[in-house]
């Protein structure tokens, strides 16, 4: 949980809102566990297409189980 920086708050436009689309996936990049394949999808994402949006939840989702088991493996 942390700020993105550059988001535009309370996008207008599909183009803005693009731009914070492709800002939380390069987010999102630098994350391990992170499938890369769910990081190119923006123009799925941005017409709103349900199934993409569902499994980059669910990719989101297991990659942050991912880092916590490493986390309490090395504690």
């Amino acid at each position: 949980m942390k700020e993105i920086p550059g988001v535009i708050m309370k996008p207008k436009t599909n183009a803005s809102r693009l731009v914070n689309i492709k800002k939380a996936l390069n987010t999102l990049a630098k994350q391990p566990g992170v499938n890369p394949h769910m990081l190119y999808i923006e123009d799925k994402i941005l017409a709103g297409d349900g199934e993409t949006i569902r499994q980059l939840l669910l990719n989101i989702k297991n990659a942050y189980r991912f880092i916590s088991k490493c986390i309490m493996k090395t504690t």
